[in-house]
C-alpha cells in the first residue's frame, strides 16, 4: 500500500478449468486506470485448442487475439494466432527424430498485405556430446544460430549469433551463462 491510493495496485482474478476447457478473467487497478483481461481456451477434439484473448482499460480495447493450435500426428504440430485483426502468424514443427526438430512459421504484420510477409524456418538438434544446436533462417536475410553446453547439471553457457543480411545489415553476438536450481 502507497501514501496515496492511486500508488496502490489491485487484482482480481477468477479461473475455472476443466477437462474440455478454460477460462481466466482479471480485473487490475493499477496508477488510477482499470483494466480488464479475458481469455477462454476449448479443446474442440476436432479443431484442436480454440482459444480468445481480450484486453480492455474498459474504455478502449485495447488487443483481440485469437488462437488455434492441434497435433496433425504424434510427430507434428500446428498453430496459428490472429491479433488485433491485422497480424497473422502461423507455422508448424517436426519432431523428426528424438534429437532433431524442424519448424517453419509465416508471419504476416498487416492481414491487407500479405505479401510483405515473413517465412522463417529453423531447426533444433541435440548432439551425442550433450550440446544443444539451433539455426534459423528467413526471407528477409536473417541467419542465426545457437549452441548450448550443459557445464554442470544446473548451468548451462549458451552462445548466439545473428545476422541480418541487405541495406539493414546488423549483427548481434552473445554469451550467456544460465544457472537453474
Amino acid at each position: 500500500m502507497g501514501d496515496t491510493i492511486s500508488g496502490d495496485v489491485y487484482t482480481l482474478k477468477a479461473e475455472q478449468k476443466c477437462t474440455s476447457y478454460a477460462a481466466v478473467a482479471q480485473l487490475k487497478h493499477e496508477k488510477e486506470a482499470l483494466s480488464v483481461d479475458a481469455s477462454l481456451v476449448v479443446d474442440t477434439k476436432v479443431l484442436g485448442n480454440v482459444g480468445c484473448q481480450v484486453t480492455s482499460d474498459l474504455v478502449n480495447l485495447s488487443s483481440v487475439q485469437f488462437g488455434a493450435n492441434r497435433n496433425l500426428t504424434d510427430r507434428l504440430f500446428a498453430s496459428a494466432t490472429l491479433a488485433n485483426f491485422a497480424e497473422l502468424k502461423a507455422g508448424v514443427v517436426y519432431k523428426k527424430s528424438p534429437t532433431w526438430t524442424l519448424a517453419a512459421e509465416y508471419q504476416a504484420k498487416c492481414i491487407s498485405n500479405m505479401a510483405n510477409a515473413t517465412i522463417t524456418a529453423g531447426c533444433e538438434g541435440k548432439l551425442e556430446s550433450g550440446q544443444i544446436f539451433k539455426a534459423k533462417l528467413d526471407n528477409q536475410g536473417v541467419i542465426g544460430g545457437s549452441l548450448t553446453h550443459k557445464i554442470a547439471p544446473e548451468l548451462k553457457l549458451i552462445n548466439t549469433m545473428e545476422v541480418r543480411s541487405g541495406s539493414n545489415w546488423a549483427s548481434k553476438f552473445g554469451t550467456q551463462f544460465l544457472y537453474e536450481a
